[in-house]
């Protein structure tokens, strides 16, 4: 990567964790895919215990990929709280 571009991505990730300090404590909308885990990771390094992840857990929400989100978050040592919804009850959902 050439310096001008370094130089660039370090700034771009010191402006991401001044933003997540100045939001301190917070909640991170988690999915378990690549940018909320991406997102997770970070604001879980840069402020510990005050960033948890937030995954919604419904029916339509395949068992495989909530258990393998919640490993993923144990993994990088986040705290996930799973919040039940129950969007299937809704007929606008369909």
């Amino acid at each position: 990567m050439p310096p001008n571009d370094l130089t660039n991505l370090q700034a771009k990730e010191e402006k991401l964790h001044s933003i997540l300090r100045n939001h301190a404590p917070l909640l991170v909308a988690y999915s378990g895919g690549v940018d909320s885990t991406l997102l997770l990771a970070v604001a879980h390094s840069v402020l510990g215990d005050r960033a948890t992840g937030l995954i919604a857990d419904s029916p339509s929400l395949p068992r495989a990929s909530l258990a393998e989100a919640l490993r993923v978050a144990e993994s990088i040592g986040a705290t996930v709280e799973v919040v039940q919804t129950a969007e299937l009850e809704d007929p606008r959902y369909a």
